[in-house]
């Protein structure tokens, strides 16, 4: 569906033939609004993911062995994005409701100011042992319109982020202006950040979308390089931010605690690497000076115990 392309939907994808399937399956479902697919695969020899892509009519589909990772992913396809909006879900995630593009677009033409419009969510928890998969219904703690600056003040900390970015449409205009493209690292909290800088939100209080929490999935396997790609994107919009949020201070901590906890590599050094890391990026925030003592003890008293 092209016919006035109001919504690019941008889809990084690698090695998930299957899971993209339904994933398009479902986005090819949406009533009322038109849009355009753009697929961004990072192997170029033939794979399953070719012969998915031909079923569906209209997609602009990329592959290129250069363009690694899925920041480079959403890199390639807005640059290619002809609609006023964007839509950038992971390969593994679905759409539930029908009419969330349609619900999100009329909320962004109501209203100019907001950067974007995002749903709840259905987390699937899915295992190698299915017999413990199970789905649970969210609900963030933010419903209706909310002062971007409100927002990104507590983001992640008193303001719950949404899940992932595959129940979110977004400006395309907020990313424009905000220079998207130059983003070192696309992860989909850098984005609600940046979209946030620039405008405001709405939160439908509708489940629009499943979130798979797969064994394989980033956020059980970030590693080291790419969890300071995301500390160094948050240092930028931590600069960013200082004029327009009250304590932009306390902002930069609560951002480096979440990517610091968030990280599931248990190595004492690289723990130790981004905490040093911290201590020379701490801007003056008593906050962040606390948080990486505490931190620094921690890890040298495990270290003394595993020795």
């Amino acid at each position: 569906m092209l016919e006035g392309v109001m919504i690019s939907v941008i889809i990084p994808t690698h090695k998930r033939a299957d899971l993209l399937a339904y994933e398009l399956e479902r986005i090819y479902m949406q009533k009322g609004v038109d849009f355009e697919v753009i697929v961004v695969n990072d192997i170029v020899e033939a794979d399953k993911t070719d012969s998915i892509v031909e079923r569906f009519p209209g997609i602009i589909y990329i592959k290129d062995d250069k363009i690694q990772g899925p920041s480079n992913k959403h890199k390639a396809g807005f640059s290619l994005s002809k609609g006023e909006y964007l839509y950038m879900p992971d390969d593994d995630d679905y759409l539930t409701d029908e009419y969330f593009f349609k619900k999100a677009v009329d909320k962004l033409r109501e209203d100019e100011k907001l950067a974007f419009v995002s749903g709840n969510v259905a987390i699937s928890h899915e295992f190698q042992d299915k017999a413990r998969n199970f789905i649970k219904n969210t609900q963030i703690n933010i419903l209706g319109r909310i002062n971007g600056a409100k927002y990104l003040q507590g983001f992640q900390s008193r303001l719950q982020k949404p899940y992932s970015t595959v129940s979110t449409i977004y400006r395309k205009k907020a990313f424009v202006e905000m220079g998207a493209n130059e983003m070192q690292e696309m992860s989909d909290s850098s984005m609600y950040m940046l979209a946030l800088l620039w405008g405001d939100a709405y939160i439908l209080k509708e489940v629009v979308a499943v979130y798979r929490i797969r064994e394989s999935s980033l956020t059980s396997n970030a590693s080291y390089s790419f969890m300071m790609n995301v500390i160094e994107q948050k240092e930028k919009l931590y600069f960013l931010s200082k004029n327009r949020i009250n304590n932009p201070s306390k902002f930069w901590y609560n951002q480096f605690r979440v990517s610091y906890n968030f990280f599931p590599d248990k190595s004492i050094d690289n723990r130790l690497k981004m905490i040093n890391w911290g201590i020379m990026h701490a801007h003056g925030s008593v906050y962040m000076y606390i948080f990486c003592f505490v931190q620094f003890l921690k890890l040298h008293l495990k270290r003394i115990r595993i020795s």
